[in-house]
């Protein structure tokens, strides 16, 4: 993990939660995890997105598992990789779901699999 991958990640959640605020959204910090909560513009999809830094959501109660995956996207994969995280987020997406056979892309399912499942993604054998 590099200092300029964590400062990406940092710089792209502030600039999400600028967003997040400017369109009439909130922002808190919920056990150590900035959440955003947006306004006019949705900002995120499903029940949720990590830019960065900052997990934006719309009003659904966010659980502790939830936040679990949510930290581990950010501390193992936007901090580690910083802002080329999204391109292979993107085609990790593509290969293994679109193209692929399964239910959820490796970055997800890594998540899941250190937050035992707290995203909501149903379970599968590999």
């Amino acid at each position: 993990m590099s200092r300029f991958s964590r400062l990406q990640s940092r710089f792209l959640g502030a600039a999400v939660a600028w967003c997040v605020r400017r369109t009439g959204g909130h922002c808190e910090v919920v056990d150590d995890l900035r959440v955003c909560r947006t306004g006019r513009v949705k900002l995120y999809a499903r029940g949720g997105t990590q830019w960065g830094d900052v997990f934006v959501t719309g009003d659904r109660p966010v659980g502790a598992g939830l936040l679990a995956h949510e930290r581990f996207h950010r501390d193992e994969q936007w901090r580690r990789f910083g802002l080329a995280f999204a391109a292979m987020y993107a085609w990790a997406q593509v290969r293994d779901v679109w193209i692929g056979d399964l239910p959820l892309n490796r970055y997800e399912l890594a998540a899941e699999e250190a937050s035992d499942y707290g995203g909501g993604y149903p379970r599968f054998d590999r």
